[in-house]
């Protein structure tokens, strides 16, 4: 039998504070982990876009409690979860979610339509006024009795 006892671990766990930073070209989650160390944390990210965070203090005396913590998020469909990266910094984790640039280039092809839309309805408009102005002059005649064709050839003739 072994004379030394082992001692349990006691956890406490606790849940951060964590805060979402959104911006066009990405999403940042910032975890508050003051007390922890890079090697004793865990990001992961799953194909059915679940981000996992879990981390636990290494304690080198058995006598102290040690911390603990586990969150899951949502990622936004819009992130590409192949390009997450996390980065541990100052007791803050950052993990930034780059969206996919189909994402950002369906934001330009909806500005772009709706440019083209008005570029073609003002257009549109001219055609239809230019062809009634025209429509306009064709029934016009002076009071001298003459048409607007006469006008016209009488200023080729001056």
């Amino acid at each position: 039998m072994n004379s030394k006892a082992r001692r349990e671990i006691i956890y406490e766990d606790f849940e951060p504070t964590c805060n979402w930073v959104r911006e066009q070209e990405s999403d940042t989650l910032v975890l508050l982990l003051s007390g922890f160390r890079r090697e004793e944390m865990k990001a992961q990210v799953t194909s059915n876009h679940i981000l996992k965070v879990s981390g636990e203090e290494k304690k080198k005396d058995k006598t102290s409690v040690a911390r603990r913590f586990y969150k899951e998020f949502s990622v936004p469909r819009e992130a590409d979860i192949n390009q997450i990266v996390a980065k541990f910094e100052d007791g803050k984790l950052y993990i930034k979610l780059p969206k996919t640039m189909t994402t950002k280039k369906k934001k330009q092809v909806w500005k772009l339509m709706i440019v083209g839309f008005i570029v073609a309805l003002v257009m549109l408009v001219l055609v239809i006024w230019t062809g009634f102005r025209s429509n306009a002059m064709q029934h016009y005649s002076s009071p001298l009795g003459t048409s607007s064709s006469d006008i016209q050839e009488l200023f080729v003739d001056v």
